[in-house]
């Protein structure tokens, strides 16, 4: 998980999985859920617990004072695992399997802008992110039109993507990155689009169910991600001619 710690994005999640656990239990031992939140030779402390708690209580008083503590993903996979009692894992896949549940539950409870800035403190502008990365997908595939797959790729191959390239044929891997870059684009497009009601109706608070990467190195993280998509094809190709 690339975030440590609990952000803006997740923080609906965050609300609804511990209100979840509070309605089941009229006293919350987080002594318990340290223990049967974590597999077996696993362990945490169950003071990370309790401050996750602390901090729900908080957000439901709208009072954060003193030092603001923001949940590791560690203790929001122990929330999860103990809630569902191991059939489900990861704090990050709850959020996107529940999210219709999440965001109805979110719009009934959500915190005023000054608790959430409080929290987060100030953020860059999530539309414009979005404009952003709009703005250097779209250059990547005007470069990648004016050039070959190899003059493209440059020094950014590794020996990972290396021996991919080598296994596939250019310039119809090239076709496919193009049209790869394509989807991303309109991705980006749909998702500003949602942003930009959310925002409009809900204003910052609407945000907080945008999920928006910051991404540091936008060329490198395309060509990771196709390479991984296209290694995942490749592979289920294999397991068909296996089968024949």
């Amino acid at each position: 998980m690339a975030n440590s710690t609990l952000s803006e994005e997740y923080l609906p999640a965050f609300m609804y999985l511990v209100d979840l656990i509070v309605a089941e239990e009229a006293q919350v031992d987080y002594d318990t859920i340290a223990v049967e939140g974590v597999e077996e030779r696993q362990d945490i402390d169950a003071r990370t617990i309790k401050r996750a708690f602390e901090l729900r209580e908080a957000l439901r008083k709208e009072a954060l004072t003193g030092k603001v503590y923001r949940p590791s993903f560690k203790t929001l996979n122990a929330l999860t695992f103990y809630y569902f009692e191991g059939k489900e894992k990861l704090f990050a896949e709850f959020a996107r399997k529940h999210s219709k549940n999440i965001e109805e539950h979110f719009y009934r409870h959500r915190p005023s802008d000054a608790v959430v800035s409080t929290l987060f403190e100030s953020s860059q502008n999530k539309i414009q992110r979005l404009k952003t990365q709009k703005t250097e997908l779209e250059k990547l595939l005007q470069e990648l039109d004016g050039k070959s797959l190899g003059e493209f790729l440059g020094e950014l191959v590794d020996d990972r993507l290396a021996s991919f390239y080598k296994r596939s044929e250019a310039e119809g891997l090239k076709t496919e990155l193009e049209s790869y870059i394509d989807q991303q684009i309109k991705r980006v497009i749909q998702k500003e689009k949602r942003a930009s009601i959310l925002f409009r109706f809900f204003g910052s608070f609407g945000l907080l169910l945008v999920g928006v990467d910051q991404i540091q190195d936008m060329k490198r993280r395309i060509l990771e991600d196709f390479t991984e998509e296209q290694e995942a094809l490749l592979d289920d190709d294999d397991e068909l001619l296996d089968m024949i």
